[in-house]
């Protein structure tokens, strides 16, 4: 620890030295410092309003969760009251057993039983 502290105390001694033989080097020391003072000061507000910022996100974020199962509920309500409400669908295997079958009416059993004709046009032909 000694060791450190010395060898500390020389370099700020030599910078000091070379900061009064140069005064533009102590222009410069003094509007480091300041900025630097002012960088620190910038960090820290910005640090709390980043904290503050997450928690207001975090207490929005659980209000629209709230709403969002709340739309749900309410959605889902209705929906549940048709399908209530609504007969149960017979199985596809008993209504074909018990469907009739389909009767042809009588004009289109005549149609079937007739030749077609030929066009006039191929009949000239030949």
């Amino acid at each position: 620890i000694e060791e450190f502290s010395k060898s500390k105390s020389k370099i700020s001694t030599k910078i000091q030295k070379k900061a009064h033989e140069k005064p533009e080097l102590q222009k410069l020391i003094k509007k480091t410092k300041k900025a630097s003072v002012r960088l620190a000061k910038r960090i820290a507000s910005k640090t709390k309003q980043e904290a503050s910022t997450k928690e207001h996100f975090k207490k929005v974020k659980e209000k629209l969760q709230e709403l969002k199962t709340k739309r749900r509920k309410a959605a889902a309500k209705p929906a549940a009251q048709k399908r209530k409400s609504k007969p149960k669908r017979k199985s596809a295997k008993k209504a074909k057993r018990k469907s009739k079958p389909k009767r042809k009416s009588a004009k289109k059993a005549k149609r079937k039983s007739k030749p077609k004709r030929k066009s006039a046009k191929k009949a000239k032909r030949r």
